[in-house]
């Protein structure tokens, strides 16, 4: 070892871990380790048996892993793509309500395939029964729908619920609107006759003036009013938040079915209000449902 200051070979001596030489410099490539060089030669000139061996050394990474930073769930996670579009999917069979500039030819069929026919300009298509119950249907259900999508992204976003409830939440509630009935062939013609059964020998004796070319029962009821009555006690407003519980039992969630009650009561998953954001994205109401949104999906009870 030359000092590279003086030149000299020789005359060096050790202090608080460091190499200096007489003439003061520090030998700046060297650390004294107070390793004696026997310990790292063992029987035979090899290494074996010495005190210190290379295998015990403790080797580190040329470069760590740099994993950056992430929240718990965020929408751009996988599993909360999955979930929206579970959910995007089953919403899809239920086709969403046309709005009251849409005509009547153009209207979605869940059963058959959308034609569009050329109409003479300024013409108006009359409504007929079947655009009357199927729009009523379609929006009930499609808003019913809508309320558990806002509910489950609220107890993900808010209260770190697993985003597997996404992936569950969609056939959950596809099986509960299909043993409904509310889709059955009949279910119109069922829905005005036991109304009319249910008040025989009463009459409605309000105006007709409203509403004229709707269609009614024999007592004089609005069917379009006579249906949404059948839809809330079918898919009554209350099972949303019992389908959101379910989802988070399926998914093994650590929520119990008074914690949705209490945020529901105080407004910290969208139940009470939540009206007010179906209606944004349905509109009020349209050509063949006449009945505002609010009235549709306002709910009168917790549970």
């Amino acid at each position: 070892m030359i000092c590279k200051v003086c030149d000299k070979d020789d005359d060096f001596y050790e202090e608080g871990g460091y190499l200096y030489c007489d003439c003061g410099a520090l030998v700046v490539d060297i650390i004294v380790a107070g390793v004696d060089d026997g310990d790292l030669v063992g029987e035979g000139g090899g290494t074996r048996g010495a005190t210190y061996q290379p295998k015990f050394t403790r080797r580190r990474p040329t470069e760590e892993p740099i994993t950056p930073w992430k929240p718990r769930h965020t929408k751009k996670s996988a599993c909360y793509s999955q979930f929206l579009s579970h959910l995007t999917s089953a919403s899809k069979k239920i086709p969403k309500p046309a709005t009251a500039s849409a005509s009547g030819n153009e209207r979605t069929n869940i059963f058959r395939e959308v034609k569009r026919e050329p109409a003479d300009f300024g013409a108006e298509q009359a409504l007929s029964y079947e655009d009357y119950y199927k729009e009523t249907r379609d929006r009930y259900v499609y808003g019913f729908l809508m309320m558990i999508t806002y509910q489950c992204d609220a107890l993900v976003d808010k209260f770190n619920v697993t985003p597997l409830i996404i992936g569950l939440i969609g056939p959950i509630c596809l099986r509960f609107v299909a043993l409904s009935g509310v889709f059955d062939d009949d279910w119109a013609d069922n829905a005005i006759l036991n109304s009319e059964l249910q008040s025989q020998g009463l009459t409605n004796k309000r105006s007709k003036l409203h509403h004229k070319d709707e269609p009614r029962s024999f007592d004089g009821k609005r069917a379009v009013m006579i249906w949404l009555s059948q839809l809330r006690k079918s898919l009554p407003l209350s099972s949303s938040l019992a389908l959101s519980f379910l989802a988070c039992h399926k998914a093994g969630a650590p929520i119990l079915p008074t914690d949705i009650v209490r945020w529901a009561q105080e407004g910290k998953i969208p139940y009470q209000s939540c009206f007010l954001k179906i209606q944004e994205q349905m509109g009020k109401r349209s050509a063949a449902c006449s009945v505002d949104a609010s009235v549709m999906f306002r709910p009168n009870e917790i549970v």
